[in-house]
């Protein structure tokens, strides 16, 4: 028997094992120096976006099985690391944790003193390196695009919002114009008790995919950036687009609107992204696991 340890490692019951599963090249190349092996590989990332494919052709040379989160990845592989032959679908465990969360709303509300009654509403914007895209915000400022917009949209409507800025982001002085702001490294609980969550392309857009609620990204001016990101080390990228329904800033109270009125147009394509995203729902833990168990010689391959 083994299960996954709180750092990625395989723990077996019945006495150690060296085996461990890794998030990063980083940590693969750091347990190969250390003389750790059989080494796993788990991206991280919710979508195989920019930068994808050089980490993961990096993390196939470092390590002895390659684990994807989905379909999607498997494209990716092919196209950037043909090479590689070792290699298995086994679902991506944090999106599990996304679909079964029954507790996470109350929680949060809790937490922050909300009220349970009225809709909430999440803001969780990707790093914007000296970029402002609102066109209320001169160029330079840099951070936090569309705060106010989404600050005001939100408060027209009748709902809470709780900004989850980027880590980057943590310490900027514009936070003070949020109501509530969540400096977390791990999103899941506000991902799960959010009814919308507004973005823009954030790989926090898959993982809120998940959920199968209304998704409203804003595009003012990042959307050419994005549609740079497709092409043959990224081939299916450009469905970000397809998950969610896509304003301007001054069109957010009225997406804002209808999505807290069921409204949710881009339902059928978010569905289809989440499928070959993240495969197997609900057993990605247990295959990971039976994955590192035969990588061990302790069982066969995950089935």
């Amino acid at each position: 028997m083994a299960e996954l340890g709180r750092a990625g490692h395989l723990v077996v019951t019945d006495g150690p094992c060296d085996v461990a599963l890794c998030g990063t090249v980083a940590d693969a190349l750091a347990l190969r120096r250390a003389g750790v092996g059989p080494v796993a590989y788990l991206p991280q990332r919710s979508n195989p976006g920019r930068g994808w494919g050089a980490e993961l052709k990096g993390a196939a040379a470092a390590v002895d099985l390659v684990c994807l989160p989905g379909p999607v990845y498997v494209d990716v592989l092919h196209v950037v690391a043909p090479e590689v032959r070792h290699f298995v679908v086994t679902g991506l465990p944090r999106a599990d944790a996304l679909r079964a969360a029954p507790d996470a709303r109350a929680r949060v509300i809790a937490a922050h003193g909300l009220d349970p009654a009225r809709p909430l509403v999440v803001f969780a914007p990707r790093w914007h390196q000296r970029v402002a895209l609102s066109p209320r915000r001169a160029r330079g400022h840099g951070t936090l695009p569309w705060l106010t917009d989404v600050v005001e949209a939100v408060a027209a409507v009748g709902a809470q919002l709780i900004v989850l800025p980027h880590p980057r982001e943590h310490r900027s002085r514009r936070l003070a114009l949020a109501p509530v702001v969540a400096r977390v490294t791990d999103a899941t609980p506000y991902l799960c008790a959010a009814d919308v969550l507004v973005s823009d392309f954030s790989p926090v857009v898959a993982e809120f995919a998940v959920r199968d609620r209304p998704i409203i990204q804003l595009v003012d001016a990042i959307a050419p950036r994005v549609h740079r990101l497709t092409g043959p080390a990224n081939p299916r990228s450009h469905e970000l687009f397809d998950v969610g329904e896509q304003v301007v800033a001054r069109g957010l109270g009225g997406a804002l609107t209808a999505a807290l009125s069921g409204a949710d147009p881009a339902a059928a394509g978010r569905r289809a992204w989440v499928e070959r995203l993240f495969a197997y729902p609900g057993e990605a833990a247990r295959r990971v696991v039976v994955a590192l168990e035969s990588l061990a010689g302790l069982t066969s391959a995950a089935k």
